[in-house]
């Protein structure tokens, strides 16, 4: 896969120029002419009808549980996919044999209905991806060594879903000037993934180059992220991203790697909806520092690791925090103390807060939260508390003391805060 380099701290017009790789043609992995395990399988143009060859087969489900799979083909290694993909009927499911397929590049494969690629067992087909002005293809229950899927050519890319998969390498979409692309990442598996030097820094990049206010059409659900790794979680530098629901941020931790690790890093973007997450075990859930508008944090549960600063919102503006449950974690929504640009106008609301509070002065104790609005959150602790028409008191969870889950951090019925946020329902998460 081709090395994608992001720095922090860069400025918009360094994110475009380094991400400029991804415009090109032939950016992609390399690999032999052949279409044997090392090389690369490539097609372009509309995908066609007929002509598949039609095969039954059976294996296990995307997690390797036994469910039986219907294919429309099946493939050994040595087979271009590609091409396969590009002829494939409506609806087919494309089944891949164990073993290594190489780079499989879209380009311009444009189809009217989903055609489905996918281990004939497991996640025992092994691939990477290089996908441009192509669309309504499924790549489920496959081990990715890395993925490309950009947007931004004339005619996007539109419809791509990754569902089951085990990643082992970087992702990178391009949503670019296009946006609306109707991408989603699903049920997959992003543990102990380091990228290189220059890399970006996410397992899962999401960029936009160049900027387009349009909403980016990217929805990230129900991964794993964790096991460690030289790399953040998600990085974001686009527009209107969604995070969430079902995603676990579990082990994302500093260690002794030379780059900063974080769960969630914010970079060039706005918009960005953070909904219904689970953070444990790392040491930064969400690091945005440099600016943000408009971002939507709401229903996460955050359980402090080493690093009490772990959620940072840095010169932000109009940010909601709401329903969210945090423990023993400082959230700060201020400004870096060398910057001008103080945040302002963010709404924090209805949260549960254990050992744990809100900072809203740089590092030099200026105010830097502007027009803020905190009100109704749970404090255990008065002498931490924020804001107006707060509850106080220790919340009793479903879970007990320690939840070991997201949905263990509802609260009991005879918590404090039970029935008591600003619209009716319980202080934390609600669901």
């Amino acid at each position: 896969m081709v090395k994608h380099t992001l720095i922090r701290g860069r400025s918009r017009a360094t994110l475009e120029a380094l991400a400029a790789c991804l415009l090109l043609v032939g950016c992609g992995g390399g690999g032999s002419d052949g279409t044997g395990p090392s090389g690369t399988t490539s097609a372009s143009g509309s995908g066609g009808g007929a002509g598949t060859t039609t095969s039954s087969g059976s294996g296990s489900g995307g997690e390797g549980g036994g469910v039986a799979v219907s294919c429309t083909r099946t493939l050994d290694p040595g087979a271009d996919v590609a091409k396969a993909i590009a002829s494939a009927a409506a609806d087919a499911t494309i089944c891949l044999n164990a073993g290594s397929y190489g780079t499989v590049s879209l380009d311009g494969v444009v189809r009217a209905n989903d055609v489905t690629v996918r281990s004939a067992a497991g996640r025992t087909a092994s691939l990477d991806a290089v996908i441009n002005q192509s669309s309504h293809v499924v790549f489920q229950s496959l081990t990715i060594a890395g993925l490309e899927i950009d947007t931004n050519q004339q005619g996007g890319t539109k419809n791509i879903s990754v569902k089951g998969c085990t990643f082992t390498g970087q992702a990178v979409v391009n949503v670019g000037k296009n946006g609306d692309a109707g991408i989603l990442f699903d049920g997959n598996t992003f543990d102990g993934i380091g990228v290189c030097a220059d890399c970006y820094e996410g397992r899962l990049e999401i960029i936009s180059n160049p900027w387009s206010g349009t909403p980016s059409g990217v929805t990230i659900s129900n991964n794993h992220f964790g096991n460690k790794g030289e790399s953040d979680g998600i990085q974001v530098g686009a527009h209107g991203v969604v995070i969430g629901p079902g995603n676990v941020f579990d082990g994302i931790v500093q260690a002794n790697y030379a780059r900063h690790v974080d769960a969630i890093q914010l970079y060039g973007q706005s918009h960005t909806t953070i909904t219904g997450n689970y953070f444990v075990n790392d040491d930064t859930h969400i690091m945005a520092p440099d600016g943000g508008d408009t971002e939507i944090i709401s229903n996460n549960v955050f359980v402090g690791g080493s690093y009490r600063p772990a959620i940072q919102l840095g010169s932000h503006v109009d940010d909601s925090f709401l329903h969210n449950t945090v423990i023993g974690v400082d959230v700060f929504i201020n400004k870096k103390q060398e910057v001008k640009d103080k945040s302002a106008n963010a709404v924090v609301r209805d949260n549960v807060l254990v050992d744990s509070s809100f900072g809203t002065t740089d590092s030099g104790g200026t105010p830097s939260c502007v027009g803020c609005t905190f009100d109704h959150n749970l404090f255990d602790k008065s002498g931490e508390a924020t804001g107006t028409q707060n509850v106080f008191g220790k919340p009793l969870f479903v879970g007990g003391a320690k939840p070991s889950t997201r949905a263990g951090y509802l609260l009991q019925s005879t918590s404090p805060g039970h029935g008591a946020a600003s619209d009716g329902k319980d202080m934390g998460i609600d669901g």
